[in-house]
């Protein structure tokens, strides 16, 4: 089984024609076990001493570009675009509905989602400011590096280096993940979108790269995923996550059974 966290880079080099990809590993060439400080700290810190280019997109896992016809060179004149999500994570992200959310509680959102961003050299550099702090903060919502970037040093960012962030409506434009019936960016991130993006068949490779952690019953990304794929008629892949669904099942009950 592939590993996880190059899931969506493997599909952006099946799928379009890149110039460069830099990928981070141990000195084994494995990829490197991230816990949550020290991919804040990278992020924040030193990702920029790895970067000879004006602009990089970050992508996550579960992070995809799919729609080169929606690519704008208007994307390059700001200096951060990410994905329009919660502020705070509620069950509502989880909702058939959450597409309507956005205009009943603007508030409750920022378009700054780091799984499938653009971010400027000139910003990465201006992330050394020793002010801008790489320790979690107290608040749930600025506790990702995304957050510490698009909430809390928003503003320190803007005037003192003049960094230049995407509106809501290019957001829009450049990534979806939470507003669900949006197919119509350049990508996306949260693999419980992908039934609106994929074929049934990627689908069904993409949850066969997954790591198995991700999908368990009574998962309210596995139940949003479900959703995704009815609406999308993949029913194959519907029956495919229940089967890997009760094999884990199966496979936990003789643990059990084991350490009676």
């Amino acid at each position: 089984m592939a590993d996880s966290p190059l899931t969506g880079v493997r599909y952006y080099h099946n799928h379009h024609n890149i110039d460069d990809v830099v990928q981070f590993t141990d000195s084994k060439g494995s990829t490197v076990p991230w816990n949550y400080d020290a991919y804040n700290i990278f992020l924040l810190k030193r990702l920029a001493n790895h970067i000879n280019t004006d602009h990089i997109i970050n992508i996550h896992y579960d992070g995809f570009c799919v729609n080169n016809q929606y690519w704008s060179d208007e994307f390059l004149e700001y200096d951060y675009i990410g994905s329009p999500t919660f502020k705070d994570w509620t069950p509502l992200a989880n909702s058939l509905k959450s597409h309507n959310l956005y205009d009943k509680a603007p508030n409750t959102w920022y378009n700054g989602g780091g799984g499938f961003t653009l971010r400027s050299k000139k910003l990465l550099k201006a992330l050394q400011d020793p002010r801008i702090d790489t320790t979690l903060s107290d608040k749930n919502f600025e506790r990702c590096e995304d957050a510490t970037i698009s909430i809390r040093y928003r503003k320190l960012l803007e005037d003192e280096y003049k960094i230049k962030f995407a509106p809501m409506d290019v957001s829009l434009k450049w990534c979806t993940e939470l507003l669900t019936g949006l197919p119509y960016s350049f990508g996306f991130h949260g693999w419980t979108n992908i039934p609106l993006f994929l074929s049934e068949d990627e689908c069904i490779w993409y949850i066969d790269n997954l790591n198995r952690r991700d999908i368990f019953h009574g998962s309210p990304m596995v139940q949003r995923y479900v959703a995704m794929c009815l609406i999308s008629y993949y029913y194959r892949a519907i029956d495919h996550i229940k089967d890997i669904m009760a094999d884990q099942e199966r496979l936990k009950q003789k643990q059990n059974d084991y350490n009676r």
